[in-house]
């Protein structure tokens, strides 16, 4: 960690966690319709993101994963809901807040920002 830097914390309680997320992957497909790789490369988190993976002569795995979903190749994997929200979140869909009060209204949820001195 270097100073200056914070990390963020998410608490959460009363969520359901099971069954999958039709919902999320529709609103993928419904956002991103006919985008190319270089069309999601052009949202700014994937771009940074892709730079830096670059660097490291890699591939951002986000970028690829959220290609095959958006395309029809892949569906989204049934994993659960709070994956799908940290999914959806870093592929700039929603806030992972949205998302996970989409299926546990009642969940509570707490953030936290931890500055490092």
């Amino acid at each position: 960690m270097h100073a200056g830097g914070s990390v963020g914390l998410l608490e959460l309680s009363g969520v359901v966690n099971q069954g999958p997320s039709p919902e999320l992957e529709a609103r993928m497909r419904a956002r991103f319709a006919g985008a190319s790789r270089t069309d999601l490369l052009e949202l700014p988190v994937m771009a940074a993101y892709a730079a830096y993976y670059n660097q490291q002569k890699k591939t951002y795995h986000v970028l690829l994963q959220l290609q095959s979903i958006v395309s029809g190749s892949r569906d989204l994997p049934t994993v659960s809901p709070l994956v799908d929200a940290n999914f959806a979140a870093e592929a700039q869909l929603t806030a992972i807040e949205e998302y996970i009060r989409l299926f546990s209204g009642d969940a509570v949820i707490e953030q936290r920002r931890i500055l490092v001195a």
